[in-house]
């Protein structure tokens, strides 16, 4: 049973609280794990539908009860200052990674939330909160996936990739460009190329993926007019995950990403 999370680094049970229930209700319950909606359209004189397009409605959310984590029966009233408290930590303004605490399973997956806190009261006096988790995604994550590959042109890069769901996904990549020329990075799962011209040698080359689709450079270097805007990515099919990489220039690389983990909030 799950009674802890994981919030911005710090966790529930370090506030002295747990996760609780105020009504007698109990019992099982039902959550989303891939809330995915197709539009279909059918052909003339046929009763066959067909998919032109899949996408997910609704990020993933979930409410929870949390009160003091105390034996003392006196002492579970919540005081001003212990609200403050625990308002300037859960309420804030950008999404924070979570993730809850489970003894009981071996995975750890991840979400970017925020959430809105509201007070349960008995008798005037607050004894516990109730938490609305709002994620910014569809899905969870998987912690973050970090390879790193030395003089890179030598052989072929082989990532098995991760993930619950087909499509793409956009890696963080850090180049450590050890010879002057065209740097061409290649996904050969898909013909793929990445190009920058005129790469010198000891630059390093920073390409964000997923969140923001940018690149930069430590050196003098145009790269709005030597990028050809193609943005590396791995793909992942159906039991087809596996993405051979070649580079043709000496570098040293790092890939990070995180990928899907359809497992409901």
């Amino acid at each position: 049973m799950i009674q802890d999370f994981l919030f911005d680094g710090q966790t529930l049970s370090g506030f002295g609280y747990m996760i609780c229930s105020f009504d007698s209700s109990g019992g099982d319950s039902t959550a989303s794990v891939s809330d995915m909606s197709y539009t279909e359209i059918k052909s003339p004189l046929s009763d066959t539908s067909h998919k032109v397009s899949a996408s997910y409605e609704n990020n993933l959310s979930r409410t929870i009860q949390i009160c003091k984590k105390t034996c003392d029966d006196s002492n579970y009233n919540i005081t001003i200052d212990e609200l403050s408290e625990l308002s300037r930590w859960l309420c804030r303004k950008d999404y924070k990674w979570f993730k809850w605490i489970d003894d009981e399973a071996d995975d750890e997956i991840f979400y970017q939330v925020h959430i809105t806190l509201k007070k349960i009261e008995i008798n005037n006096n607050t004894v516990g909160f109730e938490l609305d988790i709002i994620s910014n995604r569809p899905y969870g994550v998987t912690n973050e996936i970090r390879v790193s590959y030395s003089d890179a042109a030598n052989s072929p890069i082989c990532l098995d990739v991760y993930s619950d769901d087909e499509g793409y996904i956009y890696p963080d990549i850090r180049i450590h460009v050890k010879e002057n020329g065209t740097l061409k990075i290649t996904n050969h799962y898909e013909n793929r190329t990445t190009q920058i011209n005129n790469c010198k040698s000891g630059e390093i080359i920073t390409i964000y993926g997923n969140d923001v689709r940018q690149i930069i450079s430590d050196a003098e270097h145009d790269l709005s007019a030597d990028f050809n805007y193609i943005f590396p990515r791995l793909c992942c099919r159906y039991r087809q995950s596996v993405n051979k990489i070649t580079v043709n220039l000496n570098c040293d690389i790092e890939i990070k990403y995180r990928g899907i983990r359809k497992a409901g909030m």
